[in-house]
């Protein structure tokens, strides 16, 4: 029987680095675009956002070689930490479209620390 939790781990890695790299940059973009108009910059906020959560959704299921179910599961009840960071890099790009729908700089900082921290956890990992 082969051993498929490395290679989810592996999944369950790149997913976090791509998705919160992705919604700290998408953010960042955000935050500048308000300079300009904060009109443009909340519509484009929601569209990347949506953009990225679904990308990183659809990212995590094609690079898993089993059930997303199981994955999760085993990860809640080994890994703590990675699952969080997981969780965070799924809820990180929808405060981009809260930010698109509510406005206010709290809800693009609050995605971008989500990301962040997500980011670190997996950073911290590999030492």
């Amino acid at each position: 029987m082969l051993d498929v939790s490395a290679d989810s781990t592996e999944a369950v890695l790149g997913t976090i680095r791509y998705g919160a790299n992705g919604t700290l940059v998408a953010a960042v973009v955000t935050a500048a675009m308000t300079l300009v108009s904060s009109g443009i910059s909340r519509v484009w906020a929601g569209l990347i956002g949506f953009l990225v959560f679904t990308a990183v959704i659809l990212w995590f299921r094609s690079r898993l070689s089993e059930p997303a179910g199981s994955v999760l599961a085993r990860l809640r009840s080994g890994d703590r930490a990675l699952a969080a960071a997981l969780y965070m890099t799924f809820a990180a790009p929808l405060f981009l479209v809260a930010y698109a729908v509510v406005g206010g700089l709290p809800t693009l900082i609050a995605g971008m620390v989500l990301a962040g921290v997500a980011e670190l956890v997996v950073l911290l990992r590999r030492r």
